[in-house]
């Protein structure tokens, strides 16, 4: 999968992503591409093949902020009551 892969299965809507990080460590969030609220100026763009979100889950405390992960990497999305899953 890469990243017009992935925007196109997610389109502009909240989805949960699982994904695994370079550590190793396997990692959950709830997200949503192409928000540009609190960013100062034109914001930096990722030109690295990573994936830009915006982390809504107030689960845990100080979640909410902006991340990226490689679309390699994903397990599973959930989008609209649909799972999808890939290959590690």
């Amino acid at each position: 999968m890469n990243v017009n892969e992935l925007k196109n299965i997610v389109g502009n809507r909240f989805f949960h992503v699982t994904f695994k990080k370079k550590d190793g460590t396997i990692r959950e969030m709830t997200c949503r591409t192409g928000v540009k609220k609190y960013v100062k100026g034109n914001g930096k763009p990722i030109n690295d093949g990573r994936v830009g979100v915006y982390e809504v889950n107030t689960n845990r405390k100080g979640a909410a902020a902006y991340r990226s992960f490689y679309p390699e990497s994903v397990i599973s999305l959930k989008v609209d009551g649909c799972t999808f899953y890939f290959n590690e």
